[in-house]
C-alpha cells in the first residue's frame, strides 16, 4: 500500500482538486492522511465530505500550528503503507503517478526514492512549462532536482527518520540529501504531477528565506560528505549565486575562488556574479540596486 501525507493550511481554494487527482488513481491500494495545521477556512469540512465517502481518506487535526516539517512527522507517524510519498493542498497528480513510481521502486531493491517530470501550472491550471531534465541524479548534490513528485520506500523512512524540524522551507532537499548518503535514487522521465506556481506559493521574503535556508544546507552538506571535484565545483558555484543574490559579497568571492581553485572557467556563473567578483562589494551593490530600480519602471 501508498501512504500519501497530505499537510494542509486554509487550503479550501485547491484541496478539492488535489484530493480528487488521488481518488482518481490508477493504483487504488492507497491511504491517503490530511494533517490540518490549525486552518481558519473551510478547509476541514471539505475534507470531512471526502473521509465520510471514502474510507482511505483520513483527517487528523493539529492542536496547534506546527508548519510543515512537524505536520509531515505528525502523518507518517500514522501512516501504514510500505510506500511513503506527500503532496500539497494545491498541487495534482496525473492518473498513472503513484502506479508509476511504485513499478520503479518495485523494480530495482536498491532503489529508495524515485521521482518524476512535473508540469508547471498557474492558478488557473494552465500549463507554464515543464520541470527541467536533470543530466543525472548527482545533480542532487547541488540543486533539489526532486522537486514534488516523488515516492519513497518504508525502509528509507524507517533508517533517514523524520523530516528536520529546523530546516522549515529546506525540509524536503534536506531528506532527499540525506537519502543519497544511503540509497540509490532514480529520475523517470514521465510527466507525473502537475506543480501549481501561484501568487499566494512565495512571497519576496520567502524567497530569501528559502536561499539563507540553501546557504546553510550546502554547507553543512560539504561537512557531512566528500565530493568529486566536478561535483565539488558546482557545489561552490550554487553557493557563490545564492550569496550574491543575498548580497553576501565577501562570502560570494571566497566560494568563487574554492570554484577558481577546482577550474578556472567560470563561463557557467551568472553574468551579474562574475561583474561583481571583478568589481568588488560597493561598486556591485551599487549595480545591483540600478539594475533592480530599472527591473521595477518597466
Amino acid at each position: 500500500m501508498v501512504s500519501i501525507v497530505l499537510p494542509t493550511y486554509n487550503g479550501e481554494k485547491y484541496i478539492r482538486e488535489s484530493i480528487q487527482s488521488i481518488i482518481n488513481q490508477t493504483y487504488t491500494e492507497w491511504e491517503l492522511i490530511v494533517i490540518d495545521d490549525c486552518s481558519l477556512d473551510s478547509t476541514n469540512s471539505i475534507v470531512a465530505e471526502y473521509v465520510e465517502k471514502d474510507k482511505r481518506i483520513k483527517l487528523f487535526k493539529n492542536e496547534q500550528n506546527l508548519r510543515l516539517p512537524a505536520s509531515l512527522n505528525a502523518g507518517f507517524l500514522k501512516a501504514s503503507g510500505d510506500y511513503l510519498t506527500w503532496t500539497s493542498d494545491d498541487n495534482l497528480y496525473k492518473p498513472e503517478a503513484l502506479e508509476k513510481m511504485l513499478d520503479a521502486l518495485q523494480r530495482d531493491a536498491n532503489c529508495g526514492l524515485v521521482f518524476s517530470r512535473m508540469e508547471n501550472i498557474d492558478g488557473e491550471g494552465m500549463l507554464k512549462g515543464l520541470s527541467c531534465v536533470p543530466r543525472n541524479v548527482r545533480e542532487l548534490y547541488y540543486h533539489n532536482i526532486v522537486g514534488a513528485s516523488f515516492m519513497y520506500t518504508r525502509k528509507v523512512y524507517e533508517q533517514i527518520g523524520d523530516y528536520d524540524t529546523g530546516k522549515f522551507l529546506m525540509e524536503d532537499y534536506d531528506y532527499w540529501l540525506r537519502i543519497a548518503r544511503s540509497f540509490e535514487i532514480e529520475y523517470l522521465p514521465e510527466v507525473l504531477y502537475q506543480y501549481r506556481q501561484h501568487e499566494c506559493s512565495l512571497t519576496e521574503t520567502r524567497n530569501r528565506q528559502v536561499l539563507e535556508g540553501k546557504v546553510k544546507l550546502l554547507e553543512e552538506e560539504l561537512t557531512l560528505a566528500e565530493f568529486e571535484n566536478d561535483i565539488l565545483r558546482m557545489i561552490y558555484k550554487e553557493l557563490a549565486e545564492a550569496l550574491f543574490s543575498l548580497d553576501q559579497y565577501a562570502e560570494m568571492k571566497e566560494y568563487l575562488l574554492k570554484m577558481r581553485s577546482i577550474s578556472k572557467d567560470m563561463s557557467d556563473v551568472r553574468r551579474a556574479v562574475r561583474i561583481s567578483y571583478v568589481l568588488g562589494s560597493t561598486l556591485s551593490a551599487v549595480m545591483k540596486r540600478i539594475f533592480k530600480r530599472k527591473k521595477n519602471m518597466k
